[in-house]
């Protein structure tokens, strides 16, 4: 973000917007408040009226991106199929991944602790509240002996370890991957 980009508005998402920007540019792990600072036009202690470090800054990016997580993948609950509903979650993650790199990063397990602030603590509760709803339907309908919160943590570790170290997603690959796991629970999702 230029110098002339910020004007006394919201400096707070300002930054956020720039700590972004820094990521992607520079990548996470040399992304620094000073980075961001400079990004947003502002010195680095003006970040400091705002966020108290850097992880403070990242559990933002990660609290918007779940936010956002939840609004594109909420949708996958409209679906009457379970078995559907999951791909469903799953192109919904993809587009999430593939449209906010950046926040996906940095929601990325070891990142940032999810409970690093109440609202990002709330934020990843509503985000998994989704999956877990969506797997309840999907154990019920498959009849599956395995918990709920076992066949989210298998679709979160499928969806998340088919997305390549650069945040682009491939989505073929995690819809065929999905569709053996829901085979071997005893459905016959669609092929689309």
């Amino acid at each position: 973000m230029p110098k002339t980009a910020y004007h006394h508005g919201d400096l707070r998402q300002a930054l956020v917007d720039a700590a972004l920007d820094v990521m992607m540019r520079d990548g996470l792990p040399d992304f620094t408040l000073a980075r961001a600072a400079k990004a947003a036009g502002v010195t680095p202690a003006a970040v400091y009226r705002h966020f108290t470090d850097r992880r403070d800054l990242l559990a933002e990016v990660a609290r918007q991106g779940h936010e956002r997580l939840a609004f594109l993948t909420s949708h996958a609950e409209n679906t009457a199929d379970p078995a559907t509903a999951i791909l469903d979650y799953a192109g919904a993650f993809s587009d999430f991944v593939r449209s906010f790199p950046g926040h996906f990063c940095a929601m990325s397990p070891g990142i940032v602790p999810t409970d690093q602030t109440a609202l990002l603590a709330d934020a990843v509760a509503r985000s998994d509240a989704i999956l877990m709803r969506l797997c309840v339907r999907l154990g019920e309908a498959s009849g599956a002996e395995l918990p709920p919160e076992d066949i989210a943590r298998h679709i979160q570790v499928l969806c998340r370890g088919l997305v390549q170290s650069a945040c682009n997603t491939q989505g073929d690959t995690l819809r065929s991957a999905l569709a053996v796991y829901l085979r071997g629970l005893g459905l016959s999702p669609p092929i689309r």
